[in-house]
């Protein structure tokens, strides 16, 4: 703040600064101060000291020079004192309200404009850690994502023909000729074995028969949809073996043979793809077994209405995918494949037996989606699946068995549905179900209801009547 005292000169009387003859010097203090050089001067703070002339600078009236002012500032003050152009009030517009701090909230790194070094305009995405955009990215975008003004950016961009190199394909030839005719070359691709499986007049009733791909030989054979399909990593002699009920199936090991016995053995340590196609009505890994499944490609076979991968799942990635229509019976489908990731597809509405289907599928994600209507059976269907999210869907009229149905489901948030009238066992159903906040009504066949609602501590309002059985 510029002080208020006034000095007069050659007798000129001086009131409010204004002075009465106009040709009068006027200086203000300090600057008067810092203009005379009297040796005899007094500093009153400093008694005995002498008061030397001061530097001239735009400090000395709270004030900044243009040279300091940051990046971005803006300053309300502008002032001319002597020689200098000094500056007050200076601050970073109201639309500089991102910092470092913030954005990191929102697991993004500082962008658009800045001011002071400190404050942006915005929050964007991390390029380090979403480097892909639908514009920089020709194949599949896949990953984690990231939402800013730019729009969208994900982890991953997934090129199908990656690593790709003659008779090493996942899946054969079919699946990528179209894709990738730079990776696989027309004629070489295909081993011998990849298109033998049937010739055009011999398929089954039913399977979709074409002519193969062109490169696989000149015997036009059957270009078949993938069956219940999955890769394998196999030691010199390892073994694999199913329990397989149906009838006109074939298995194909993926090393060239073709056949219907259960067990095979690879004489050569390799990964390879397995595909069981044809008329198969039931299907399980049997445990034992020293070739290890790795990745779950396909579960395509319509006429099964039971499928038990359990034994594989130690060591099974991948997503789940369309699971067969005709289902029934999910038994221990996934139980403990931890390894699997995405979400649970839309459930075959004739499900009516859900015991341990997905138990232990810590990686899934995503809501849980709804339940078949004639689904009765539900014990540990969700259990431990700690990664799904959302709120529990309405649960079957006809549902009778939900024993740890929900158990260690912490991710799901909302009210509990109602229980069906036909529900009678509800032990352990929702313990340790943190995130939900109410209880909606028990029905009026519930008989065990022991550790219910163990450790759900989100839960809030009133129990309802508990019923009479």
């Amino acid at each position: 703040m510029i002080r208020s005292v006034c000095v007069c000169l050659a007798g000129v009387i001086m009131l409010c600064g204004i002075a009465s003859v106009a040709s009068a010097k006027v200086w203000l203090l300090p600057d008067y101060q810092q203009r005379q050089l009297y040796s005899h001067r007094v500093n009153n703070n400093e008694q005995g000291s002498t008061n030397k002339p001061q530097v001239v600078k735009c400090q000395n009236y709270g004030l900044i020079p243009a040279s300091e002012i940051e990046a971005g500032m803006t300053c309300d003050t502008k002032r001319q004192i002597m020689h200098l152009t000094c500056y007050g009030d200076c601050h970073c517009p109201s639309s500089y309200d991102k910092t470092e701090a913030s954005c990191r909230l929102e697991g993004k790194i500082p962008g658009g404009s800045s001011c002071a070094g400190e404050y942006y305009t915005t929050c964007i995405c991390d390029t380090s850690l979403y480097p892909h955009t639908s514009s920089s990215c020709a194949y599949t975008l896949s990953g984690a994502s990231c939402l800013d003004e730019k729009g969208k950016h994900y982890a991953d961009c997934i090129d199908p023909c990656e690593g790709l190199v003659d008779n090493e394909t996942e899946l054969g030839c079919d699946k990528y000729y179209d894709e990738c005719p730079s990776k696989c070359e027309l004629g070489k691709t295909c081993v011998p074995n990849d298109c033998s499986g049937y010739t055009l007049t011999s398929c089954p009733a039913g399977e979709e028969c074409k002519s193969c791909t062109r490169g696989c030989g000149d015997n036009a054979v059957l270009y078949r949809t993938k069956g219940l399909a999955f890769q394998v990593d196999s030691p010199a002699n390892g073994k694999i073996s199913f329990s397989i009920s149906g009838s006109d199936y074939q298995i194909d090991w993926g090393d060239g043979t073709i056949d219907t016995n259960k067990t095979h053995t690879y004489t050569k340590a390799g990964k390879y793809d397995i595909d069981i196609f044809g008329g198969v009505t039931s299907f399980s890994v049997s445990s034992g077994l020293t070739a290890k499944p790795i990745k779950l490609y396909s579960l395509n076979l319509p006429k099964a209405t039971s499928i038990g991968l359990q034994y594989a799942c130690p060591t099974l990635t991948g997503t789940i995918p369309e699971l067969p229509a005709g289902l029934t019976d999910g038994y221990q489908m996934f139980q403990n494949c931890r390894g699997l990731t995405g979400t649970i597809p839309e459930l075959p509405a004739g499900l009516t037996y859900g015991y341990q289907m997905f138990y232990g599928c810590s990686g899934l994600t995503g809501s849980i989606p709804e339940l078949p209507a004639g689904l009765t059976n539900g014990e540990h269907m969700f259990s431990d699946c700690t990664g799904l999210t959302g709120t529990i869907p309405e649960l079957p009229a006809g549902l009778t068995y939900g024993s740890d149905m929900f158990y260690n489901c912490r991710g799901l948030t909302g009210t509990i549905p109602a229980l069906p009238d036909s529900f009678t066992d509800g032990s352990y159903m929702f313990q340790g179900c943190s995130g939900l906040t109410g209880i909606t009504g028990f029905g009026n066949s519930l008989t065990d209801g022991r550790n219910m609602f163990y450790n759900c501590r989100g839960l809030t309002g009133s129990i309802p009547a508990l019923p009479d059985s």
